[in-house]
């Protein structure tokens, strides 16, 4: 689910974000015992149209693990330029390593 609009600078307010995995089915965030993950083992993916994938600077919250709903905080690094950008959230698990949901793209306007 694309995540617009949103501009430049836009920190005020957080991103919900619903995460998928390749079917687009929901993605728990639960560990390997069944229970909620915690929202430091989040990451913020952030792929530009031109460069290098990079972590977004943002604080995580998990809203509902069981289904994998979070929301995003935003750090200014992450909103500093306009354009569209894929995000994916980077979920590092106990026992595999990390995974991915699928990506959604956010657009970032100017003002």
């Amino acid at each position: 689910m694309p995540i617009s609009p949103w501009y430049v600078n836009q920190t005020g307010e957080a991103i919900t974000i619903y995460c998928r995995d390749d079917s687009s089915q929901p993605m728990p965030l639960l560990n390997p015992d069944g229970m909620p993950m915690n929202a430091s083992q989040l990451t913020l993916l952030i792929k530009p149209t031109v460069g290098p994938e990079i972590a977004g600077g943002g604080l995580f919250e998990i809203v509902d693990a069981y289904v994998g709903i979070v929301k995003y905080q935003p750090a200014s690094s992450d909103v500093a330029s306009p354009g569209t950008v894929l995000i994916a959230v980077k979920v590092q698990t106990q026992s595999s390593g990390p995974i991915y949901s699928d990506r959604t793209t956010w657009d970032i306007q100017a003002r």
